[in-house]
């Protein structure tokens, strides 16, 4: 991770210690929108007691545009990490030379398609970052945000959308929508009643 530019004067140490950053990043965008998605048809109302801060990031959640806006941060964060991982995860080979020949013994076919392509690293990061995290929300989605943590971090998606950095995404999703003639699901409609009823917006 500390070979090419931006990253030679990085200690390893500070590599490990960014890359477990990235990681969490990551596993918490994957885990919320497991559990955002799993809670959609739960009246909140029950968790204000017993769930005080699951109760608080679903207030947020399911109110006006915040959903679409979180996805929109959400994704755009993710794909950065993946960007960031990748390299981070990448192997060049000894002393940061990429190797022609065989290394770890395991030889030139393992060495150059396997490690230095990122694809073991891309193994890692899906089964630690992602589908750890989403196994775990789909299973636990309340107590996956009932903590102050999920709760700032789903404000920091939210800014990041706010910013306008991703919102491209927008015009984009409403050609579609105009050049396909999307009509709504009904079960979407459906959903916004129920949520209406249940107090949750």
């Amino acid at each position: 991770a500390t070979d090419g530019p931006g990253w030679e004067n990085l200690p390893g140490g500070a590599a490990v210690v960014i890359s477990i950053l990235f990681l969490l990043n990551m596993a918490c965008a994957e885990g919320m929108q497991v559990s955002a998605l799993a809670l959609a048809k739960t009246p909140i109302s029950e968790l204000k007691t017993t769930k005080p801060m699951a109760y608080a990031t679903c207030q947020v959640f399911f109110k006006g545009h915040n959903m679409a806006s979180f996805m929109v941060g959400r994704q755009f964060m993710v794909a950065m990490m993946m960007i960031l991982l990748g390299r981070v995860t990448g192997y060049a080979g000894g002393d940061g030379v990429l190797v022609k020949g065989t290394d770890w013994g395991m030889g030139r076919v393992f060495n150059e398609w396997f490690l230095q392509t990122g694809f073991c690293g891309a193994i890692f990061v899906v089964n630690v970052a992602q589908l750890a995290t989403q196994v775990t929300a789909s299973i636990f989605p309340i107590a996956l945000i009932n903590n102050y943590l999920m709760y700032g971090v789903m404000q920091l998606f939210l800014a990041t959308e706010a910013s306008g950095i991703a919102n491209s995404c927008y015009p984009l999703m409403w050609f579609l929508n105009w050049a396909f003639k999307l009509e709504k699901d009904p079960d979407f409609k459906m959903l916004k009643t129920y949520e209406s009823k249940a107090g949750v917006i």
